[in-house]
């Protein structure tokens, strides 16, 4: 008896498909009839309506039927870069109209079509020196005048081998034959009318052959909310097991704190300051984990609300880890810090990647570990032999310059501790987790008062030595210069100059004013005296590498320059624009590219209009994906047969809506689609849930 398919079966079962067409269809990632269901078109071809030759609009796709006068196969013309191809020209006539159409590498079509044909065409015309033409059209021999097929018609991708028209006819019949048993409703009834969402086989039905443009809008909305409602149950789920099976210390903010908050600090916090704070430390008095993340513009003080959450937690006999992406910016906040939190008698200790184990044995003693206070460090903080005891809260600053596992490792060295996210503008994953719902998000709104906006400009690297003498008025007025290479060292192909490079350039075109280097290979002494160099002024011109994007405070730097700025990101250019206008004066950044090429100007041109860092991580999250939600992925393409997050800003938040409506007993908490593509990992294990 002949097993009756199902959707995990193989293409195999359906009629017309064959091992060689298996194997095409293998190829595009089709090997069961699920796959092949959830094929979705990468666009559509309108053939509803024939017009006719003066209704032709220049670059408009369009369906004609006419009959073919006289043909002409060449072969061996030369077409552009494209080398020796074959040419087959036709003239097409309808009503006394002509168009001249042609394919090329043409030898399949040429013992199909003959003088007196006929046909269908359709494609884009374009207007040509004799009148229209048309260029590799899709064609349809016409027998009786009948039109094989009709409508708004898919157009998939394909391999070689494979036809428009064979794959329709597969999905045609796969849908036709299998859809009433395969395509059973996934979603409940009550749930579908409250969103007005259509039933699972008209969706993907309409999917493949829509009947006009609503029908085809209320089929993508169906797949659209189900794919993100999927995702949004699965972080309900571990939300709701993390309250119950997981216990983070409670923290309260007594009088310490207020004592620190009023005098420790050198300023009063801004009102913006003082409710994000105050959002931190309603968390911080649940036993459920906090998971928040602090996004503020480049200089709003960030910094100094991370600081009243942990004097709470210390207050509370808890120890706080405060990772930083490098050494230099984690000395940097431990001195700072240590001079604040000494009115109020508390430790800060500092524990950095390279330092020998005998120098992180007298910073971090096992007696210490029990110690409420504060430790700053790198990746120091979550390698193996660093035991804590005590750890209450983490706070991670510049947090895109963290992996996914690396944020894990330190979130596992608690138990179940507190986690406080900071980033000035958050890479794509980040800002996708934030409005998927697995971080809570505070946002500080607009920059400290006094401090100027930075002026933003785009120069050509022909236009060098007017540069270069902007950087000595800068300089002879007061000014400090940062010059930020993307490399160190010269790579091939060469595609950027390096810091070494530009560290001689300039000592040979501004010889007489001091200027230093900094990069990430350097001994961290030879880093910090860079630094400290500059922050005495020493030094005017600083080049580097982007490890002066992490936070780094150098009040005196005025100007920046972003060497080949069309090899960094939006996020990272953002954080370099932030380096500067720190102090009294005005900042400047200047991105300096090859040339104002339309790629390079139209990717560059947001960041030169906005300083707004959710919207350059909106755009970061439009050029480089959300990233793998549920893995350990930084950014990429989210697996979505059709969600996109910025798209579906508005059906996202009605599947988190829907999501959040869920209790422990509720059963659809199990909800798993086959529509869906799996998103990886359990949520359970990943860092800021697990």
């Amino acid at each position: 008896m002949k097993e009756t398919p199902g959707l995990e079966s193989s293409i195999l079962t359906l009629k017309g498909v064959g091992k060689t067409r298996e194997r095409i269809l293998r190829s595009l990632g089709v090997s069961t009839l699920r796959d092949l269901f959830l094929y979705f078109p990468k666009r559509y071809e309108d053939r509803r309506r024939i017009v006719s030759i003066h209704e032709l609009e220049k670059g408009k796709p369009a369906l004609l039927v006419g009959t073919l006068t006289s043909l002409e196969f060449s072969r061996g013309v030369r077409h552009g870069k494209g080398g020796v191809r074959s040419v087959l020209s036709a003239v097409f006539e309808d009503h006394g109209e002509t168009l001249l159409v042609k394919w090329f590498n043409a030898s399949g079509v040429v013992s199909r079509l003959f003088e007196g044909t006929r046909i269908s065409i359709y494609g884009r015309p374009e207007k040509g020196r004799g009148g229209w033409e048309m260029t590799n059209p899709g064609f349809e021999i016409l027998e009786n005048e009948a039109f094989q097929e009709t409508g708004i018609l898919p157009v998939y991708p394909l391999a070689a081998g494979l036809r428009q028209k064979t794959l329709r006819r597969i999905m045609r019949d796969l849908i036709r034959e299998q859809g009433g048993r395969l395509l059973e409703e996934t979603l409940p009834g009550e749930l579908r009318r409250r969103q007005g969402l259509v039933g699972l086989r008209e969706a993907i039905e309409t999917l493949h052959f829509p009947p006009d443009e609503a029908a085809w809008r209320a089929a993508r909305k169906r797949i659209v909310f189900e794919e993100l409602f999927q995702l949004q149950v699965k972080y309900r789920k571990a939300r709701l097991e993390q309250a119950f099976f997981r216990k983070a210390p409670v923290i309260r903010a007594g009088e310490r704190t207020k004592s620190f908050l009023e005098k420790g600090l050198p300023f009063r916090l801004t009102e913006d300051q003082e409710r994000a704070l105050g959002e931190i430390l309603k968390d911080l008095e649940n036993s459920v984990p906090m998971r928040r993340l602090l996004h503020g513009e480049v200089g709003s003080g960030k910094t100094a609300v991370a600081l009243g959450a942990a004097m709470a937690a210390i207050e509370s006999g808890q120890q706080v880890a405060f990772m930083a992406p490098t050494e230099v910016l984690a000395r940097q906040l431990h001195t700072r810090a240590a001079g604040l939190f000494s009115s109020v008698g508390v430790g800060c200790w500092l524990l950095a990647g390279k330092e020998t184990s005998r120098g992180k044995g007298k910073r971090l003693s096992p007696a210490e570990a029990c110690v409420p206070g504060l430790f700053f460090g790198t990746q120091a903080l979550f390698q193996e032999k660093t035991e804590w005891k005590n750890l209450g809260l983490v706070i991670i600053d510049e947090q895109h310059r963290f992996g996914v596992s690396q944020k894990a490792a330190l979130v596992r060295k608690g138990n179940s501790p507190h986690l406080l996210v900071m980033s000035a503008t958050p890479i794509p994953r980040s800002l996708a987790l934030t409005a998927y719902g697995e971080l809570d998000l505070t946002r500080l709104n607009g920059r400290i008062p006094g401090r100027k906006p930075v002026r933003t400009c785009l120069l050509e690297k022909r236009d060098l030595k007017g540069l270069f003498r902007r950087v000595r008025e800068e300089v002879a007025s007061g000014g400090q210069v940062l010059w930020v290479c993307p490399l160190l060292e010269e790579k091939v192909p060469r595609k950027a100059v390096p810091v070494r490079e530009r560290f001689q350039c300039i000592q040979k075109e501004l010889p007489d004013l001091p200027s230093g280097w900094i990069h990430g290979k350097m001994a961290p002494n030879e880093k910090e005296e860079a630094v400290r160099r500059f922050e005495d002024g020493e030094t005017k011109i600083l080049v580097s590498t982007t490890v002066v994007d992490v936070g780094i405070d150098l009040p005196g730097a005025t100007v920046i320059v972003v060497e080949n700025a069309e090899c960094f990101g939006l996020s990272q250019l953002h954080q370099l624009r932030g380096r500067v206008g720190r102090g009294q004066r005005e900042g400047a950044c200047v991105l300096l590219v090859p040339s104002r090429s339309e790629g390079t100007v139209e990717r560059l041109s947001v960041f030169l209009q906005t300083t707004d860092g959710f919207a350059l991580a909106e755009a970061d999250l439009r050029l480089r994906g959300p990233g793998a939600l549920c893995g350990v992925r930084q950014h990429g393409v989210t697996e979505f047969k059709l969600a996109d997050p910025s798209r579906d800003r508005i059906l996202l938040e009605r599947a988190r809506d829907e999501a959040g409506r869920l209790r422990p007993e509720d059963e659809l908490l199990a909800f798993s689609s086959w529509v869906c593509a799996d998103p990886g990992e359990a949520l359970t294990g990943i860092p800021f849930l697990g």
